[in-house]
């Protein structure tokens, strides 16, 4: 990280310098504070705090003063380079599932989780009309895995969410490398989403989000296909309709699926495909709720979830009797909720928001914008420009939908652990920073951009999955235990230490070998 501050432009130099401001104040400084004080205001960064100190003091050293982009410039450039588009999808998709696998979460402290799991480990139903076709595939599988296999209810939801994230890669993935009929391949981009933390929901996730945002990167990838190329419209709709049966918010980006309808379907042909849109939609909610209705009470869940609307920030007062408990004690806008705005912004769009900073021409996307609401200026636009418009008009409504949900809705757990809630946003701010990306980088700093933002972005997703995950790293007695080759000695000590004597009576404990 280093080398780019001393090269390139004022810009670039200023991005690489706050990129190593965030490793510093992440690894060095956080582990510092107290646990309550980070744990309250730097939340996004706070895993850092629970690796062995030789992680801690080497770790940033590496990625702050190493030539990264030296060591790994052979692999970038074999990859950059496209002798078969199906062997690299194949190798992509067979790393991220064996990442998601062993590296899946095994620590339930965030979201609903636990009750989850106190649900599924007895195998009572979980259903609920905000996440209708999510929490009953969830609870079938678990059912089926363990009454034909005997498989644990938590396992079967860890598969099932490292199964989506496969599934997910192959199939955008496929969209990403037959970009268009020249053989034009954007590939190389599908493994940047792990550097945003939403990547995270593919790592055996115990939440009800993962099918909404596998539904939405489908609907991303061919919606924007569809734009630049003619083709993958229905495969985006039915993307769409998925992560919209799996959860509510997925009704949120309808207004994006007409406006992708209406800029792209042929005018002669618009009605008889919204109409058929409309019958599918229709269609596969009433399968939907066909599907959970032996499982769930429709009036009592529908009740709650309205319910769920008075307590919106800016309607809320102190004696609303619908307020959660505790509720009432998060202000809008109060420093605690900004705070909370930061850190959801820098675990989940760090990476975007620096690609943005990076090539975002102020001045040329405002006239863009202006454009392309000119409906006028885009029926009779033509080639790139006609088709610039169109991505603008696509990406707007979902940004906005983004943007008014995490200042709107009250995290009343908390973020800390409704994090994921509040994440959708992440993936249509990743693929306009992309766009944005082509579409103004310069060849002079569009390599050394990604570098930059995605350092850091790394630092702090990989932290916090390897937090969730608890991979145990070695202390720095431990790494001396094996530099001098006293690993057995040291075990043994530990052993004595820990072995803890009870009733008269000492425990044994099985000692690593």
């Amino acid at each position: 990280m280093i080398e780019f501050v001393w090269k390139g432009s004022f810009r670039s130099r200023l991005l690489a310098g706050i990129g190593i401001l965030l490793i510093l104040v992440q690894w060095w400084w956080i582990p510092a504070l107290s646990e309550e004080f980070r744990e309250k205001w730097l939340w996004s960064l706070s895993a850092s705090s629970y690796f062995p100190f030789w992680f801690r003091l080497l770790f940033p050293l590496l990625l702050v003063c190493a030539p990264i982009q030296s060591w790994l410039g052979a692999v970038v450039g074999w990859f950059s380079r496209d002798p078969s588009k199906l062997f690299k999808l194949l190798l992509i998709t067979l790393a991220s599932g064996t990442l998601f696998w062993l590296l899946r979460v095994t620590v339930l402290e965030l979201g609903d989780s636990h009750m989850i799991m106190d649900n599924f480990i007895s195998l009572t139903t979980y259903a609920s009309i905000r996440e209708p076709l999510e929490s009953v595939t969830h609870t079938d599988l678990a059912r089926f895995l363990y009454r034909h296999w005997g498989i644990h209810p938590q396992t079967s939801f860890q598969l099932l969410s490292c199964f989506l994230g496969v599934m997910v890669f192959l199939v955008a993935g496929w969209g990403l490398a037959s970009w268009s009929k020249e053989g034009e391949s954007h590939l190389w981009a599908l493994p940047l989403v792990f550097l945003i933390g939403p990547v995270h929901l593919f790592f055996g996730y115990i939440e009800w989000y993962t099918q909404l945002v596998s539904g939405l990167i489908l609907f991303l990838v061919y919606g924007t296909r569809r734009i630049l190329t003619g083709r993958g419209f229905w495969i985006a709709f039915l993307g769409w309709i998925f992560a919209s049966c799996s959860h509510l918010v997925g009704f949120g980006f309808f207004p994006a699926v007409l406006v992708l309808m209406f800029v792209t379907a042929p005018q002669a042909k618009r009605g008889r495909w919204l109409i058929f849109a409309l019958t599918l939609t229709v269609l596969f909610i009433g399968i939907t709720f066909a599907w959970i209705d032996r499982h769930i009470n429709l009036r009592y869940s529908t009740a709650a979830t309205a319910k769920l609307f008075a307590t919106l920030m800016p309607l809320m007062s102190a004696d609303n009797p619908d307020n959660p408990p505790g509720a009432w004690q998060y202000p809008w806008l109060s420093m605690n909720h900004l705070v909370d705005l930061v850190n959801e912004l820098i675990l989940c769009s760090y990476f975007s928001i620096m690609i943005l900073m990076g090539v975002l021409p102020g001045r040329q996307i405002w006239k863009t914008i202006r454009t392309a609401f000119s409906v006028s200026l885009v029926r009779n636009q033509q080639g790139s420009e006609r088709k610039t418009s169109q991505l603008v008009l696509f990406f707007i409504p979902q940004l906005v939908l983004g943007g008014l949900f995490l200042l709107l809705w009250n995290p009343w757990l908390g973020f800390p652990t409704d994090w994921d809630l509040f994440s959708f946003y992440a993936w249509p701010l990743l693929a306009v920073a992309l766009l944005v990306y082509f579409a103004w980088g310069t060849p002079e700093t569009a390599r050394t951009l990604l570098w930059i933002a995605g350092i850091p972005s790394f630092s702090v997703v990989m932290a916090w999955i390897l937090f969730y995950h608890r991979a145990e790293l070695p202390s720095s007695r431990e790494v001396q235990a094996y530099i001098d080759g006293t690993r057995a000695d040291y075990f043994s000590e530990q052993a004595q230490q820990l072995s803890p004597k009870r009733n008269g009576r000492r425990h044994s404990l099985m000692l690593r070998t």
